[in-house]
């Protein structure tokens, strides 16, 4: 199931056609953000970078803050279906979770100039936005949570698993949030090491 944007009604009426914009759109602003920053980029220039007229960009979001919503919905949407495309699989919660934490660096790895400009941006959004996405990164850690509670019936041992997913949500962002530092590491040395850092860290055996 996809998460939809909380409160982002849009005047056209196909969701599919919706979504597709709204990405075609989160794409070319994610460039413009990266190039000439948040402030600086004008709906006008996200408008003809996407290849819509202003006001065709005006029905599918309201304002450019909205953008920065629809940055992190992509971005959870993707890494739910490649979860659940990994894991589908599994013979056992412990291979499960191991799928899971490979799936969700992949994603980050490929958004990580998302995950990095949201971290950097979202003091500017709205209060209400910022709410959805604590939502939203909620329903990411229960992802963690939920196969965790399962693998504690013979194999994890875990106190508390809620602090396991929040744990696993930060140090996979971290590829993104500390490439800065990271510069020696290629993805699948990260990548190796957090999985293996986790099924160690939680195994009964």
């Amino acid at each position: 199931m996809e998460i939809q944007a909380h409160g982002k009604q849009s005047s056209i009426k196909n969701k599919e056609l919706v979504q597709k914009r709204r990405i075609q759109i989160v794409k070319a602003a994610a460039k413009l953000f990266s190039k000439k920053g948040y402030h600086r980029t004008s709906v006008k220039e996200i408008a003809k970078d996407s290849g819509l007229s202003i006001g065709s960009l005006y029905d599918y979001i309201k304002n450019k803050e909205d953008i920065l919503y629809f940055f992190y919905e992509q971005y959870v949407n993707e890494l739910e279906k490649r979860i659940k495309k990994e894991t589908k699989g599994a013979k056992n919660p412990l291979q499960e979770l191991q799928m899971a934490l490979g799936a969700y660096m992949d994603t980050a790895d490929l958004f990580q100039d998302y995950v990095l400009f949201l971290y950097q941006e979202s003091k500017y959004m709205k209060k209400r936005d910022l709410i959805n996405i604590f939502k939203l990164e909620l329903f990411t850690n229960d992802i963690f949570i939920d196969i965790i509670k399962r693998g504690n019936k013979g194999y994890f041992k875990v106190k508390d698993p809620f602090l396991a997913g929040v744990f696993i949500s930060l140090l996979t962002c971290g590829w993104a949030l500390k490439r800065w530092n990271l510069k020696d590491y290629r993805l699948n040395d990260y990548k190796s090491y957090l999985i293996d850092f986790f099924l160690h860290g939680v195994h009964s055996a």
